[in-house]
């Protein structure tokens, strides 16, 4: 459960740091860096925190797959960005958000799929 808030956290913060630069709200010179670290660490911990489980359907399966592995796209777009300046152009960088935030649809739609164990009926939670 704490995983999960933690990967929606991470997120949520990925999401608004990078509107907030591409609406030139926020410096993109300041947070560009604060943003691919929330961005690596996102990825990284969808790859850890979307695992298999048993019992899913082919769709499941495909999701979880899609939900574990999509964060990895726009953080190796951001990352070419970062390290070749020519490529931060208009286009690239609008795919680049549409990216992460399907990316981030996919991790929320994997995580709300996945089972949590259920405590037994009638057991005491003290």
């Amino acid at each position: 459960m704490a995983a999960k808030m933690i990967v929606r956290l991470l997120a949520t913060l990925t999401v608004l740091i990078g509107l907030g630069m591409y609406g030139n709200v926020l410096s993109v010179v300041a947070f560009r860096h604060v943003h691919m670290t929330l961005g690596a660490l996102l990825a990284i911990a969808a790859l850890v925190v979307v695992r298999e489980s048993n019992g899913r359907s082919i769709a499941g399966i495909g999701l979880h797959i899609l939900g574990r592995f999509a964060p990895l796209l726009p953080l190796c777009i951001g990352i070419a960005m970062l390290l070749d300046g020519s490529l931060r152009t208009t286009g690239l960088i609008t795919l680049h958000g549409l990216l992460g935030l399907i990316a981030v649809g996919l991790v929320e739609m994997a995580l709300s799929r996945r089972r949590e164990p259920r405590p037994e009926v009638g057991a005491s939670t003290h």
